[in-house]
């Protein structure tokens, strides 16, 4: 998997945090450091060969489209600010993305995945991310089995591990492959590709008979169908 070298330019120290914390999660990025204002920044572009920026509009001394505006070679620029009126500008510039402050995991992950420079099939994979122990685990869907709802909690199943984490059924769905996972009941979501057998009631994956709902027999049938035939 090819990795991401970038750089946070902040100059809130709680900000810069949290966009450490976010880019230490994602196997893809890899932070080089930190610059409070924009000169600082220049002067590591200088040096450092930097991918992506996370920019702060409103630094020290200069602001960041300025900043931007003044470079002979950007790298890829994701913004983050508290003031969502400057977006169009940013974009004018071909911004990645646009973050508006406070940044929460999810939105922040939906940008850096819309980096075009990994071209390499590994990191092409779609990759979930589960909140568990109060870190937000990363999943590739293809080791995905199945996954469970229980109460206020749902179970991902992988080959030899399960991860458990405090969300619904309904959330997890808007976040997988429609094509590669199919509803077999109101607690169950099964992936395609790990059908080990079936009959009219029951569908069997890692070894384990999980029903298929009332209400979804129809709907699974002509799945399982497609799959199969």
């Amino acid at each position: 998997m090819n990795v991401i070298k970038c750089h946070i330019v902040e100059d809130e120290p709680l900000a810069a945090e949290l966009l450490t914390d976010y880019i230490e999660q994602i196997p893809f990025l890899k932070l080089h450091g930190i610059s409070v204002t924009a000169i600082e920044a220049s002067l590591v572009l200088n040096k450092i060969d930097i991918q992506l920026l996370f920019l702060d509009l409103h630094l020290p001394g200069m602001k960041g489209f300025d900043f931007i505006k003044g470079l002979y070679n950007p790298p890829k620029v994701i913004v983050t600010s508290a003031y969502p009126q400057y977006a169009l500008e940013g974009y004018d510039l071909n911004i990645v993305d646009y973050l508006v402050k406070p940044i929460k995991f999810e939105r922040f992950f939906r940008a850096v995945n819309k980096l075009q420079i990994h071209t390499s099939p590994e990191f092409n994979k779609k990759v979930v991310y589960f909140h568990e122990n109060r870190r937000n685990v990363p999943v590739e869907e293809d080791d995905i089995y199945f996954i469970e709802a229980q109460g206020n909690y749902i179970k991902v199943y992988l080959k030899n591990s399960m991860i458990s984490c405090k969300t619904t059924l309904k959330k997890t769905i808007l976040n997988i492959s429609d094509s590669k996972f199919l509803r077999i009941h109101k607690s169950f979501v099964i992936s395609c590709s790990k059908i080990e057998s079936f009959n009219k009631n029951y569908v069997t994956v890692l070894n384990r008979e999980l029903p298929i709902g009332r209400f979804y027999k129809n709907s699974v049938n002509d799945a399982i169908n497609r799959i199969f035939r």
